[in-house]
């Protein structure tokens, strides 16, 4: 059986992994625009493919946090269990997602061809992006010091 603690970090790295996937096909999709005309009109088709890939990318990593979220709340032993190393495996995981999301977007930010509206775009997509890939590591590592402080 697998441990509730390791369920939420592989349920942190696929959630990732997958929404980073998502994220850099609509990158990419909008960096192949040679004018602002053509970016503009190509960013609400690249927001609604990225918001479907990343709803079907996110719902294996959902059962994994669902299984050990029910584990860790169900378990009494849950106060004894030891989460530093899945703590630190899921700041880790977050880091890297946060880096990848930000060197993704930078080269569009970078491009000496993007306009300001350009920038402003991709720079709201880098938050509402890291938002969305980082919900389940963010839930995951409050769910640990919860159990490191004793409240599960």
């Amino acid at each position: 059986m697998l441990d509730p603690a390791w369920s939420l970090v592989i349920a942190s790295a696929l959630a990732v992994i997958g929404g980073l996937i998502a994220y850099k096909q609509m990158v990419s999709h909008l960096a192949e625009s040679s004018s602002e005309e053509e970016f503009l009109a190509r960013r609400q088709q690249a927001y609604s493919r990225f918001f479907v890939k990343f709803l079907i990318f996110e719902a294996v990593p959902i059962l994994f946090f669902l299984y050990g979220m029910y584990q860790i709340m169900g378990l009494e032993t849950a106060e004894s269990a030891d989460v530093t190393l899945p703590l630190i495996a899921v700041l880790l995981i977050a880091l890297f997602g946060l880096l990848s999301i930000y060197f993704t977007t930078s080269q569009i930010l970078r491009d000496p061809r993007s306009t300001a509206a350009m920038r402003n775009y991709m720079t709201s997509m880098l938050m509402i992006s890291a938002s969305l890939v980082h919900s389940i590591p963010l839930v995951s590592f409050v769910i640990f010091l919860m159990v490191i402080m004793g409240m599960v």
